[in-house]
């Protein structure tokens, strides 16, 4: 449990709040860049195969690998922002990676099985059970990673699914305020900048949730005898 103390105590700092600052903002920085650029992956391949009229379940697939793709960029930023702090190695953006797919699979679920003329009555019924994974996963995979490095790991799994439910909105709203029949640049614009608040949202949230396990397995390891 007191693995990598002597790097956490670089963000510690003794406990001063600008130790706390630094760690929030690195954190802030790496998660909202790598989730932009992830984003940018399951966006660009979705608008590119509805350009082309991919079937529903080529663009179904077309997605989750996509998808797969955001996860091991967002976990990849999130491995070098936790560096200095927790040594979580490759497990994490792998993990990461797979529960993207896995959240990717889920929402794209219903309107897959609508284009395949699914009922709308039995697509909720089979969907909407799933939703909470959605939410659920990624917060999941890395508290599997985490559970060994820090005490009171379990927060964040409610952590990443608060932040994840703030954040998803705006990649909803953004395309459907997107008028018919505009520019290509335009959708890709408006799923960049809905990405963009997604990333930012989920960093800040996660980025408090970080923060308070620190803070936590600091004073655990304080109060440990030498």
């Amino acid at each position: 449990m007191t693995e990598g103390w002597g790097a956490a105590s670089r963000c510690r700092l003794s406990h001063a709040w600008t130790g706390w600052a630094w760690c929030w903002q690195r954190w802030w920085w790496y998660t909202t860049a790598a989730e932009i650029v992830g984003f940018a992956l399951p966006a660009l391949t979705g608008l590119a195969a509805w350009r082309l009229g991919w079937a529903p379940i080529p663009f179904y697939i077309a997605m989750v690998v996509a998808g797969a793709g955001e996860g091991a960029l967002l976990g990849g930023g999130q491995r070098l922002a936790l560096r200095p702090v927790l040594p979580v190695g490759r497990r994490w953006v792998t993990r990461t990676s797979l529960a993207a797919a896995g959240a990717w699979s889920i929402g794209m679920l219903p309107s897959t099985l609508i284009d395949l003329s699914v009922p709308v009555w039995l697509t909720v019924l089979a969907t909407v059970p799933l939703a909470p994974l959605l939410l659920l996963s990624i917060g999941i995979a890395q508290w599997s990673v985490l559970r060994d490095l820090l005490p009171d790991a379990g927060l964040w799994i409610p952590a990443n699914a608060v932040a994840w439910l703030l954040a998803l909105p705006p990649t909803f709203v953004a395309p459907a305020l997107v008028p018919p029949g505009a520019p290509l640049a335009v959708h890709v614009g408006a799923w960049l900048a809905a990405g963009a608040i997604m990333a930012a949202v989920v960093a800040a949230v996660t980025g408090l949730a970080l923060i308070l396990l620190l803070s936590r397995r600091d004073a655990a390891v304080s109060r440990t005898p030498l």
